[in-house]
C-alpha cells in the first residue's frame, strides 16, 4: 500500500492523465514486536523448575513454552503475569527444554511476542531412598538405597549452631558409620552425587533421620553404690549395698 501511494504521487506530479487529481494518502499500521525475555536463571530440584526472567517493557504478561519430543515443538505450558514460573511434575534426572516470551493483549486473547533461546536443563537426581540409622553407644550406622545413576553420595550432618545441615562426608557406597559421638541428638540427610571432571554436584536431600546417642555403652558403665539402713535383731545398722 505504501508503495502504491508513492507511486501514484509520482505519476501525479510528473502529469500522467487520469491521475493529477487523485490524493496522496499514506497510511501505515505496524506495531513494533516486543524483545525477548533476558537474565533467565532456572532452579532445579528432582521434581520441578523453576524458572525466572527480568521484566520486559510493554508486556502484559509471559508465556513459559514446554518442549515436546513427541510432537517436535514447543508446547504452551503456562501464561502467567508475573516474571517468574515454576514447572512440577517432572521427571528425576531427565533433561528438558523451555522457552520464555512476553505476550501483549489483543482484546481478550494474547499475541506472542519473540520468544527465548532455549533453556536446556536437567532435573536432580532422586533422594535416597529407605535411609535407615542403626545407633550404637557412641555411633550412628547410616544406610540408604542405590539411586540410578549416582556416582557417590553425601551425608549432611545438622548444625544446631548455623540452623542448616552441612556436609559431614562424600562416601561410595550406600553405608556410612558416623563414630566417636557424645551423648546427644544427631540429624542426618543423604543426597546423590553426580561428577563432572573432578567436580561432585549434589542432587535432591532424603528426609531427615534423627537419632539419640547415649554417649557409652553399657558394658563400660561404673557401678553405682548407695547407703541404706535396716533394722537387724532390733538393732539399727547400714550397710554398704552395690
Amino acid at each position: 500500500k505504501l508503495i502504491g501511494a508513492v507511486l501514484a504521487g509520482v505519476m501525479a506530479v510528473a502529469g500522467v492523465p487520469g491521475l493529477a487529481a487523485a490524493p496522496l494518502t499514506v497510511s501505515v499500521s505496524a506495531a513494533s514486536t516486543l524483545a525477548a525475555p533476558t537474565g533467565i536463571k532456572v532452579t532445579v530440584t528432582d521434581t520441578t523448575v523453576k524458572l525466572s526472567w527480568n521484566k520486559v517493557s510493554g508486556a502484559n504478561a509471559y508465556r513459559v513454552s514446554k518442549y515436546n519430543s513427541t510432537s517436535g515443538k514447543y508446547e504452551t505450558y503456562k501464561n502467567t503475569e508475573g516474571t517468574s514460573c515454576t514447572v512440577s511434575g517432572l521427571s528425576a534426572g531427565t533433561t528438558y527444554k523451555f522457552k520464555v516470551a512476553a505476550l501483549v493483549k489483543s482484546g481478550s486473547s494474547y499475541k506472542v511476542q519473540t520468544s527465548s533461546a532455549a533453556q536446556t536443563v536437567k532435573t536432580k537426581l532422586a533422594a535416597p531412598k529407605n535411609v535407615k540409622a542403626s545407633v550404637g553407644a557412641t555411633s550412628v550406622k547410616l544406610t540408604w538405597g542405590k539411586v540410578s545413576g549416582a556416582s557417590a553420595y553425601r551425608i549432611y550432618k545438622y548444625d544446631s549452631a548455623y540452623k542448616t545441615y552441612k556436609t559431614f562426608k562424600n562416601v561410595s557406597g550406600t553405608s556410612y558409620t558416623v563414630s566417636s559421638l557424645a551423648k546427644g541428638t544427631y540429624q542426618f540427610k543423604v543426597a546423590a552425587l553426580t561428577k563432572s571432571g573432578s567436580k561432585y554436584t549434589a542432587q535432591a536431600q532424603s528426609a531427615a533421620v534423627k537419632v539419640t546417642v547415649s554417649g557409652s555403652s553399657a558394658s563400660s558403665s561404673p557401678a553405682s553404690s548407695s547407703i541404706v539402713s535396716f533394722p537387724a535383731f532390733g538393732t539399727s545398722k547400714s550397710a554398704a549395698v552395690k
